[in-house]
């Protein structure tokens, strides 16, 4: 993991996101963005967002967002 820019954790559903979140963090990893399904929706992006503390975007409808969310994370592993 020290030689990885970003994780970037697909979740199906609102237990899928949180599960995996507690799930890496008993490990020591940290996800930097939430995608999958779960971001389908803004509910499930604010969802993210608010009870998980994670950054979060769907990589069909937000594309761009999710880009820019990724690339902040490389340009802050590259400095």
């Amino acid at each position: 993991m020290n030689s990885a820019a970003a994780l970037v954790f697909c979740a199906n559903d609102f237990v899928g996101a949180w599960g995996g979140r507690e799930l890496l963090a008993n490990h020591g990893v940290k996800i930097d963005v939430v995608s999958g399904p779960v971001s389908d929706s803004q509910m499930g992006i604010d969802y993210v967002k608010r009870e998980l503390g994670l950054d979060a975007a769907n990589a069909v409808n937000g594309g761009e967002q999710l880009g820019r969310l990724i690339q902040a994370k490389l340009s802050a592993f590259a400095s």
